[in-house]
C-alpha cells in the first residue's frame, strides 16, 4: 500500500486549537513554543497564538501531548491503545505508526504488537507511564520504517518521549522497559498484529476482561480530565499524573533524576504581598490561595506536579517575589499528596480601597494606592518586555 493509500485510510479526528487555553493568549510574553516546529507538514506556524491550518493537517497527533495546556483537542490513539493492553496474555507490545509500511514483520514472538493512529509521536510520556501502570515490562518501539516516513521529522521526539519515559520509571527500576527500534529487520517472527481501534474479540478475550477488571479501571482513569473554563492542563501531564498514583509504593524505589523532563519547583520570598495575582493567573491551578481566620491570613500553596513552566505567575507579580527552578529529583515533585505551601503572612485590607494584601513594616495601604500617592498622575509598566530574558528563572543547582 502507497503512502497516499496509507494516509486516505486513515481515520479522521479533526484536530482543533482552542486559542483561548493557549499560553500566547493568556500571556503577552509567553516564549512557549511546545507545539511550534513540531508539525510535520507545517500546518502550525507561528503566531500569538500560533496559527493552525486544519486543512494541511494530517493527524500525526504529536501537537495533542506537546501543549502543556492542552489547547489543542482531538480524539488520540491513547485510549484505544490501553484498552488493548488490559487484554495483552504477553508483557511485551511492539507499537506501530499508521503509516509503518512493514506492521507484519514482527521483532519479539512473545509479545503483541500493536498498530495504533496517527504517528507514536502522538502517544506522549504519560502513555507510557500508563502502560507500565497496567503491568507491560517491555514496549518496543518500531522506528525502522521513519526514514521513508513523511512524518519522519517526529523521530527526535519520540526517542525524547521515550527517554523522559524510561527516566521516571527508573523510580521503579524500570530504566529499560521502552526500547527505540530504529534499524529494519528483513526477519519475520510470528506474533499477533492488533489494531489499536479494532482489537480482536474473542470469547476468552471477553473472561479476560471480567478478570482483569483493576486493569480495566486503571485504562479508564487515564481519559482525559473536564477541564474547568478557566483552567486545563495539557492531556500528557494529566495522564502522567494519574499514572504514577497506579504504580505500587515501596521502600525499595530509587529517587531519581528529572533533568530530562519539564518539572519545576517554586519559592516565594519575603517581598510577597499577597495580592494573589500568581494564583489568579495560574492556568493549570499549581498555585492556589487560601484565606483563613476570617480573611486575616493568608497562605499560598504551590503543586510542582501541575506546573508546566510557563512563568506567567513571574510576569504578573509585581514585587518580583517568585523564583522557579528546574526540579532534580522524582521525590521533589512527586513525594507530596497535596500542594505544598510556599508562603503565609497576616493579611489586612488596604485603608483606601479595601484590597487584602501583607504589610511591611506598619504599611496600611497596599503597592497599588502607595504607588498612586507617591506617583498621582503616573502609571505603572510591567517589568517584563517580550525581548527581555525571562526573570525569576534559575539554574538547576546539583549541589
Amino acid at each position: 500500500m502507497s503512502a497516499a493509500e496509507r494516509f486516505a485510510a486513515i481515520d479522521r479526528s479533526e484536530i482543533v486549537l482552542n486559542s483561548q487555553q493557549c499560553l500566547h493568549s493568556l500571556d503577552q510574553f509567553s516564549t512557549c513554543d511546545s507545539c511550534l516546529g513540531i508539525c510535520p507538514v507545517d500546518a502550525i506556524q507561528s503566531g500569538k497564538p500560533p496559527i493552525f491550518d486544519a486543512n494541511s493537517c494530517q493527524n500525526c497527533f504529536a501537537c495533542l501531548p506537546a501543549c502543556p495546556t492542552g489547547a489543542y483537542s482531538a480524539d488520540d490513539a491513547v485510549q484505544s491503545l490501553l484498552t488493548c493492553a488490559t487484554r495483552f496474555e504477553t508483557k511485551t507490545t511492539e507499537l506501530l505508526c499508521a503509516l509503518h509500511e512493514d506492521s507484519d514483520i514482527g521483532i519479539q514472538s512473545e509479545s503483541t504488537a500493536v498498530q495504533i493512529r496517527g504517528c507514536l509521536a502522538g502517544l506522549g510520556v504519560g502513555t507510557y507511564l500508563a502502560l507500565g501502570a497496567l503491568g507491560l515490562e517491555k514496549i518496543i518501539l518500531r522506528l525502522d520504517a521513519c526514514d521513508n516516513c513523511p512524518w519522519a521529522s517526529l523521530q527526535k521526539i519520540i526517542q525524547s518521549q521515550v527517554d523522559q519515559a524510561n527516566q521516571l520509571l527508573a523510580h521503579w527500576g524500570k530504566s529499560e522497559m521502552l526500547v527505540c527500534v530504529l534499524e529494519p529487520d528483513t526477519r519475520s517472527v510470528p506474533r499477533p498484529l492488533w489494531r489499536a481501534d479494532n482489537p480482536p474479540l474473542s470469547r476468552r478475550d471477553l473472561f479476560r476482561m471480567a478478570a482483569r477488571q483493576g486493569q480495566v479501571a486503571i485504562a479508564r482513569m487515564m481519559r482525559m480530565h473536564d477541564h474547568s473554563k478557566k483552567h486545563s492542563l495539557g492531556r500528557d501531564r494529566l495522564r502522567l499524573i494519574n499514572a504514577i498514583k497506579h504504580f505500587p509504593s515501596s521502600e525499595d524505589v530509587i529517587d531519581t533524576s528529572l533533568d530530562e523532563s519539564k518539572f519545576n519547583l517554586l519559592s516565594v520570598s519575603e517581598k510577597c504581598d499577597a495580592c494573589m495575582a500568581c494564583a489568579r493567573a495560574c492556568p493549570t491551578e499549581a498555585l492556589t490561595y487560601e484565606l483563613k481566620g476570617d480573611k486575616t491570613f493568608f497562605s499560598l500553596l504551590f503543586n510542582p506536579q501541575l506546573c508546566v513552566g510557563c512563568e506567567l505567575c513571574i510576569h504578573v507579580c509585581a514585587p518580583n517575589a517568585i523564583e522557579l527552578n528546574q526540579a532534580l529529583t522524582f521525590t521533589q515533585v512527586f513525594s507530596y499528596v497535596d500542594a505544598r505551601k510556599v508562603f503565609e503572612s497576616e493579611i489586612i485590607p488596604c485603608a483606601k480601597c479595601n484590597a487584602l494584601f501583607a504589610p511591611k513594616s506598619g504599611q496600611k495601604l497596599c503597592s497599588l494606592c502607595e504607588f498612586r500617592k507617591k506617583n498621582p498622575f503616573g502609571s505603572k509598566t510591567p517589568n517584563l518586555r517580550p525581548t527581555d530574558a525571562p526573570v525569576g528563572r534559575q539554574k538547576p543547582n546539583a549541589s
